[in-house]
């Protein structure tokens, strides 16, 4: 009778601890992924970021070939805009930026 009380007690506790280990691992799988959808985002943005670059480029070039102007600042035309959505993207990456490593302090205290 007392070997069945040992077993017993045994396959309970293994049980809970293996429910324990597999629900600490759940969590930080959950945790790995969202922090890759995170870095994911950032990659996008910064990608974003780079064709308005190019954007920038393009509209510059052709302010000063086809259009003929000899100088061109932050408010022109064309310009404007394209800086505005740099900046927009920029203040995007920074606070993706932080929120991942706001994230990874969080899991590795975990």
């Amino acid at each position: 009778m007392e070997l069945r009380k040992k077993v017993s007690e045994v396959l309970s506790t293994g049980a809970a601890k293996t429910r324990d280990v597999y629900s600490r691992a759940k969590a930080r799988a959950k945790g790995l992924s969202a922090q890759a959808m995170l870095s994911l985002e950032i990659s996008q943005l910064e990608r974003e970021k780079q064709r308005k670059v190019n954007e920038l480029g393009s509209t510059v070039f052709w302010l000063f070939s086809a259009q003929g102007k000899s100088s061109v600042t932050r408010s022109t035309p064309g310009v404007k805009a394209v800086l505005e959505e740099l900046a927009k993207l920029e203040n995007m990456v920074r606070e993706k930026q932080d929120e991942l490593k706001e994230m990874k302090k969080k899991g590795g205290e975990g």
